[in-house]
């Protein structure tokens, strides 16, 4: 999964999923240490010289600690300072590759005054952004070998076509998603650079299977009005290449 660390690496985080959603938010404190901030369920993050190698901020109503590298200064995440079921870690993404950040839709909050995303989708754009947040959902469910969910995703008479098959139905694209999934122990999927259009979403990713066996992919799906996948093609080999 994807790694990072503050800027001398002394703090080191290790995220448990690839996150579809990021915040950008511009109250007193966010607006001075950047962002943006992508959500985890706490405990879920894995993070390394902590809190051997950090201090902690503390303000207003007391139910945070922000959290910072004592050496280099960079802010890494916060934490809840009494954790409850459903508690979240706030992750800063700027400790991470440039290409997830890049990957990754930023909604704007306005912690400031209203408390409110000032960034709500209308119309067209709202088809848009909808279909991106589907894309990354697919690409999540696929990594964890989820073929449930991604069942519910596809359309009934999807077609799905790599640079090694072609099938149409849903029943024939599943079976093929199995036997990829039971063909690999582990995958590993990072978003690199995505592009949208009317009704279709293409994306280029970096795909690790079984830790070791790396292959870039670009991905481009269409969707239907329902939000279903209707078609999905994948071509083997970086977009810039």
């Amino acid at each position: 999964m994807h790694q990072g660390s503050c800027h001398c690496g002394a703090v080191k985080m290790k995220l448990p999923s690839t996150p579809s959603v990021a915040t950008s938010c511009n109250c007193s404190l966010c607006r001075r240490v950047g962002g943006p901030w992508a959500y985890f369920e706490f405990g879920t993050v894995e993070i390394e010289g902590h809190p051997e190698n950090t201090t902690e901020y503390i303000q207003g109503d007391k139910t945070l600690r922000t959290i910072r590298c004592r050496t280099c200064g960079c802010v890494t995440h916060w934490e809840p300072m009494e954790p409850t079921p459903g508690a979240k870690h706030g992750v800063h993404l700027g400790n991470f590759e440039p290409g997830l950040v890049a990957s990754v839709r930023v909604r704007k909050f306005d912690g400031a005054d209203s408390w409110k995303f000032l960034d709500e989708p209308n119309g067209s754009d709202h088809s848009s952004k909808a279909n991106q947040d589907r894309f990354l959902s697919y690409l999540r469910h696929y990594e964890s070998k989820d073929l449930g969910q991604i069942a519910e995703m596809f359309s009934e008479d999807i077609t799905l076509r790599d640079w090694k098959m072609c099938v149409t139905g849903k029943s024939a694209a599943l079976a093929e998603t199995k036997a990829n999934f039971d063909a690999a122990q582990s995958i590993q999927i990072q978003p690199l650079h995505l592009y949208e259009a009317s009704g279709s979403v293409a994306g280029e990713l970096r795909i690790l299977v079984d830790g070791n066996v790396e292959l870039f992919v670009v991905d481009v799906v269409d969707f239907d009005d329902d939000g279903k996948i209707k078609a999905i093609r994948a071509f083997l080999g970086r977009g810039d290449e």
